[in-house]
């Protein structure tokens, strides 16, 4: 092992402090010399002398020359000691990257590659900070060399390599910017290291990082892709360099700078996997609203609602990711809704389908509590407009990306039970468009349960559209399922009916041949490994296991009834049971087992007392409980009280009988009463009319009675009267002459009224 400090000769040690920039050159090319020519070369702390005086000749010394060489002997010690002074490098990084400015081409040369191997060695993701601050000197050469430097050490990773995305993020505004430059070579370089980032990560993450600026022109879009397809042939050319390096082969897929959003499940992801939705800083919602957005919405004039949601939609499209924060959208989501269903103005329905997308895009899986706003999304397909159609579908398609189907299984079902066909067809149509998003790996079959009979109801519908629909769809879940499985379990639906089911088939030919195994990425991460491929089912130990026999002859079992507690009442239907089985002298196990048949209860004898419990007080046995006394009472007249009975320990427990009441009432002497007395003179006495007309028997001054109503009498004893219509059996008559008026159909009857009373008088039994 060599020492560079011994080898390098103590003369030319103090040349290096020389004031001839001659001296200094010739010292550091003889250090040069021995770091490269060495074999084995140590390193220790005592090098840091020298690493401190590069770096002063770096940033101070004004010979081009002696730069230019201190830059070679750094280079140098960097790839002969690269994990000894990674930690080092980003002391030399912003003294290089000044440098750059120089134009001489003496010390470009060997500056550019130091700066190559500072990058690869120290790895960008460790240099961000770095490329900032150097960034802010207004040198149009240092912007460029960066770019360039950029692009090419971009160039040696790999697709499955961790590539610098948090360096990316942080340089990615510079870029932006250095992109609209106005030195036409500082714009070049920057669309040089763009290219390299699309060669890596594909133009969805590219045009996300950088925004609509690049991603709508045109010349720089084409400049970009041009300038891809360059870096991968670079990229080519240094795997292959390194493969030769190391002696081994190298067969890592490269991409073509255009990354698709759907990869082969079966071979894996060829390109690196990243989500540029996941590269976004999240945004409140509540930053993108206009003022007075809540008053605009819901105005009278359709036009102050369309410009206050165009207004939300220009923010959501700048900003693609929003902050979940449920309490910002609660409302805004009731608005949408509700301009869904009841908006009569076509324009501003297009406008809330159109926010609602571009939450969903920007909350994706907290989206799910607000997934059933697409119940009146899939009722909205009645309209009979393409474009309102259409962005109806692509908001539906958009949400069930990042949410379970199964959460909104009741929109999809009302959707295909709708009265229209406009619904229906259109309800299909997105069911045939998730299904081919997912693949055998990805879908469950019993996340359609719900609506799956719906479904097939509607091959048979009235409608040809609607009929072709539904076959698309069902051919596009058997690609998910298997032809196999879908013969059992779906085709089986359609009987006899082979030309449904031929033409099922060619759908589902078509659509394994365009689409295969592939899977969206979102369904991916969404489901996971779903199949629906039958899984062999753990091994359950059985239901009813077979005793294992005694095992010697000499074992013994014991069963012992398990006693309740002194405050609970003994079990007489389940009866619990240890059973406890002396195996041997050192094997001892005790089980709890129900018994099959509760044992019979031997019936108390004589001789053996009752059990009894020790927080009840003890009871005589066959003696019936006393029932309580129950207060007498009144009995009603001519009524008796009954015996009562001696059997029952002198308890009154005999019924009372209730007197039959008697068809007529006996009833005291009823005394006339007086006259009754005016106090006041001034009110008028009011008398009963006098008959007019002669009757034989009555007096023509006699007083008319109601017709049932008898005269009062005044005999000791007062005779039962019969009854008459309009009295109930007993009811005894009203008074004459007591100043009540009579009713003037009582009048007419006056005959018929003496008559009675006569009869009455006459039989008194009314018999």
């Amino acid at each position: 092992m060599s020492d560079i400090l011994k080898l390098w000769p103590a003369e030319q040690k103090t040349n290096l402090h020389s004031t001839k920039w001659m001296e200094r050159k010739e010292s550091l090319q003889h250090l040069l010399e021995i770091i490269e020519t060495s074999p084995s070369l140590t390193f220790h702390r005592g090098y840091d002398e020298i690493f401190d005086d590069l770096k002063k000749i770096i940033r101070k010394d004004l010979n081009v020359n002696v730069v230019a060489e201190a830059m070679k002997v750094l280079t140098a010690a960097i790839e002969t000691f690269p994990n000894e002074l990674r930690s080092s490098i980003p002391g030399f990084a912003p003294l290089c990257f000044e440098k750059l400015k120089e134009k001489k081409a003496v010390i470009r040369e060997p500056l550019v590659k130091c700066v190559d191997v500072l990058i690869s060695t120290c790895g960008l993701a460790n240099m961000g900070k770095a490329f900032l601050e150097v960034w802010q000197k207004p040198s149009a050469e240092i912007k460029i060399e960066l770019m360039l430097a950029i692009y090419r050490n971009l160039n040696e990773y790999r697709a499955n390599d961790p590539i610098p995305m948090d360096f990316i993020k942080q340089i990615s505004q510079s870029m932006v910017k250095f992109s609209e430059d106005a030195d036409p070579k500082v714009r070049d370089a920057t669309l040089h290291a763009l290219a390299a980032v699309q060669r890596l990560y594909g133009k969805e993450v590219l045009f996300t990082l950088v925004g609509a600026g690049i991603r709508d022109n045109a010349h720089k879009t084409s400049k970009i892709d041009s300038y891809a397809e360059k870096a991968a042939e670079e990229a080519e050319k240094a795997a292959q360099k390194r493969s030769c390096v190391t002696g081994g082969s190298n067969e890592d897929p490269e991409d073509d700078g255009a990354v698709n959003n759907v990869v082969d499940c079966d071979n894996g992801p060829s390109v690196s996997n990243i989500d540029p939705w996941e590269l976004l800083t999240p945004v409140d919602i509540s930053t993108l609203l206009p003022s007075n957005f809540y008053e605009d919405v819901v105005s009278k004039k359709w036009s102050e609602r369309r410009d206050a949601l165009d207004a939300l939609l220009k923010g959501l499209e700048e900003n693609k990711r929003l902050e979940p924060s449920p309490q910002h959208y609660n409302e805004l989501v009731s608005i949408l809704k509700k301009i869904i269903e009841k908006d009569s103005n076509i324009n501003v329905v297009v406008l809330a389908v159109k926010v609602l997308n571009g939450l969903a895009e920007g909350l994706r899986t907290a989206f799910e509590p607000f997934v059933m706003v697409c119940g009146p999304a899939f009722l909205k397909f009645k309209e009979k407009k393409t474009n309102v159609r259409d962005c109806l579908l692509e908001y539906i398609q958009t949400v069930f990306l990042f949410v379970h189907l199964e959460k909104a299984a009741e929109c999809i079902k009302g959707g295909l039970t709708s009265q229209n066909p406009n619904v229906r067809k259109e309800t299909c149509t997105f069911l045939k468009n998730y299904f081919l998003k997912h693949s055998s790996a990805t879908l469950k079959y019993d996340i359609t349960s719900e609506f799956r009979e719906d479904l097939l109801k509607l091959v048979d519908d009235g409608d040809g559209a609607v009929r072709e629909s539904a076959m698309e769809a069902i051919a596009a879940l058997t690609r998910c399922v298997g032809l196999e499985f879908a013969e059992k379990k779906i085709f089986s639906v359609f009987g006899n009916e082979a030309i449904k089911v031929k033409k099922i088939t060619d759908f589902y030919t078509t659509y394994n041949t365009e689409h295969g195994s592939q899977v969206d990425v979102h369904i991916k991460k969404l489901y996971g490994n779903n199949s629906t491929a039958a899984k062999p089912k753990p091994k359950s130990a059985p239901s009813n296991p077979k005793r294992a026999p005694p095992s010697s002859a000499g074992s013994t079992c014991k069963v012992t009834r398990v006693k309740p507690a002194a405050h609970q009442r003994p079990a007489t239907s389940t009866a619990t049971y240890t059973v406890k089985k002396q195996i041997s002298s050192s094997n001892d196990t005790t089980r709890r087992v129900p018994p099959k048949v509760a044992p019979a209860q031997p019936a108390p004898s004589s001789d053996i007392a009752p059990r009894i419990a020790k927080n009840r007080p003890a009871t005589p046995r066959n003696v019936p409980t006393p029932r309580p006394v129950q207060p007498t009472r009144p009995l009603a007249v001519g009524s008796t009280r009954p015996q009562t009975s001696s059997a029952m320990h002198g308890v009154n427990t005999a019924r009372r009988v209730t007197p039959v009441r008697p068809n007529i009432t006996s009833k005291s002497i009823v005394n006339k009463p007086a006259t009754p007395q005016i106090a006041s003179t001034t009110v008028n006495k009011i008398s009963l009319p006098r008959s007019t007309t002669a009757v034989s028997g009555i007096k023509k001054s006699a007083p008319l009675v109601a017709p049932g109503f008898a005269r009062a009498r005044t005999q000791e004893n007062l005779r039962p009267v019969s009854a008459r219509p309009g009295l109930t059996a007993g009811s005894a008559r009203p008074q004459t002459g007591s100043g009540i008026p009579l009713p003037r159909s009582f009048r007419s009857n006056a005959v018929r009224s003496s008559s009675s009373t006569t009869v009455a008088e006459q039989n008194p039994t009314g018999k």
